[in-house]
Formats: structure tokens, C-alpha cells, sequence
């Protein structure tokens, strides 16, 4: 069976007991989100003498959803012949389900952080639930946990050497520009803009380093970009005679 874990916002969480032993279960839980294209959640396995949990386990918009996988497992309540399967793109999270008669799916969930530094650690459990109604039930919690948070999107106009700012905030990352609401604005100079999103990267670079970027946002970290604007920058501020820069930062 599945149990909602009840949390304020991001803290809610999913737990799937296996039905013929609950001390076996998977949970899905600290979900959080960067932008529109994407969802990253940690999963975490419990058996008797084995504990597993991969973090970031990250769910894009344009790959094959473990909720459609899950409904498609519901809607067959009747069976099916062999093993299916489905993986993240990262492959670090791996679902398989088999049918059994007396009308059980049996799904094995396995885990495998995809990066090095993890150690190349693998885990799997099996948990069994009823065809139908508990699988409906699974896949529905799954969604809701999945669901996309509010997106915030920003929008830039260049009008001479100013820049217009607008921060949009969506209900859904796909919705239009026009369903948003406007939560912040401003006309900033393009010295400005180019200084904080060079400052805004290198923090992010100092932080969590070049090699945490793709965990924990799906991405590279463009340092071939990064430098390109730096040295544009850099180039534009001795042109306009602003060099040293501003506030102490040299970047």
C-alpha cells in the first residue's frame, strides 16, 4: 500500500509498504525544484539489514514520466505477460514490475547513483500490491508528489544599453507569459546585469563546485559561457572607461 506522508509544501513525501511484509518500503520525499524543466527528489529504500537512499534523483518534463508508467501498470489490472520496465534518464532510479496471479504486480525498485563519487553502490527492493486499486492509488500519490511547483520565469528587453526585467510568477512552468503574475521589475544597465550573473556563478561555483552543478541541477556548469561573458564584460568596462569595477568585486 501507499501513505501520503503529510509535510508542509516541498516536505510532503510518498511511502510505498510492501503489502506481504511492511517492514520493506520505498519512499520518495524532500522533493525541490530550480526551474520550469525539472524536479529533484530523493528515494529511499528499507528492508531488514538494508537501508539505501540516492539524492536528487531528477524528473525532467521531457522524459518518460514513472507516473504515466505507474497508470499504465493500474490501468492493466487484468495482467500481462513478462517485464516491464522503466529508469530515469539518469538511470539511478529503475522500476521493473512483473504480474502474478491472484492479481498482484510485484515492483522492483532499484537504485544506482550515477556518479562517481557515490561509489558505484547498487540496492533493490520488492514491494507487492494489489492490481488495481492499490496500484491506482500509488500512481495518483506519485503524481501529486511529482507535480510541478510554482515557476518563476524571467524575461529580459534590451533597449539600448538598458535592460528591462520582469519576474513572473506561474502556477505551471508551461503556462504562457500572460497567465503569470508580476512579482518584481526593473531597467538595470548591461554592466549590471552581466556583474551579477558573473557574481551569481561564481558563487555557485564556490558552493557546491564545477562537479555538484549536474547533481543537483541536471546541468554542466557552463564555464566555457561563463568566461566568454567575463571577458566581454571586462572588455565593455574598459571601453567605457568604468575599470577598476564597482564595489569591490573584480570578477
Amino acid at each position: 500500500m501507499t501513505t501520503p506522508d503529510a509535510g508542509m509544501g516541498d516536505e510532503a513525501g510518498v511511502t510505498i509498504r510492501c503489502q506481504g511484509n511492511a517492514s520493506v518500503g520505498v519512499t520518495f520525499c524532500d522533493r525541490f525544484s530550480f526551474d520550469a524543466d525539472s524536479v529533484h527528489y530523493a528515494v529511499e529504500l528499507r528492508a531488514p539489514g538494508l537501508t539505501a537512499r540516492v539524492n536528487e534523483v531528477v524528473a525532467w518534463i521531457w522524459d518518460s514520466d514513472l507516473t504515466a508508467f505507474l497508470e499504465e501498470l493500474a490501468a492493466d489490472y487484468q495482467g500481462w505477460d513478462g517485464e516491464r520496465s522503466w529508469q530515469t534518464n539518469d538511470r539511478d532510479l529503475a522500476v521493473s514490475a512483473v504480474f502474478r496471479s491472484g492479481g498482484y504486480v510485484g515492483l522492483v525498485w532499484a537504485l544506482r547513483p550515477w556518479t562517481q563519487a557515490a561509489g558505484r553502490w547498487g540496492a533493490s527492493v520488492t514491494t507487492w500490491l494489489e492490481a488495481g486499486e492499490q496500484m491506482t492509488s500509488l500512481a495518483a500519490d506519485v503524481r501529486a508528489f511529482l507535480a510541478e511547483p510554482t515557476a518563476y520565469r524571467w524575461i529580459f528587453y534590451r533597449e539600448g544599453v538598458a535592460t528591462w526585467i520582469r519576474v513572473l510568477e506561474l502556477r505551471h512552468g508551461n503556462d504562457h507569459d500572460n497567465k503569470g503574475t508580476e512579482i518584481w521589475s526593473s531597467q538595470l544597465g548591461i554592466d549590471q546585469v552581466a556583474r551579477a550573473v558573473i557574481r551569481c556563478f561564481d558563487e555557485v561555483a564556490r558552493t557546491y563546485g564545477e562537479s555538484g552543478c549536474r547533481g543537483k541541477w541536471g546541468e554542466h556548469f557552463p564555464r566555457t559561457e561563463l568566461e566568454a561573458l567575463r571577458r566581454l564584460w571586462h572588455a565593455h568596462r574598459r571601453s567605457d572607461g568604468t575599470w577598476p569595477t564597482e564595489a569591490g568585486y573584480s570578477g
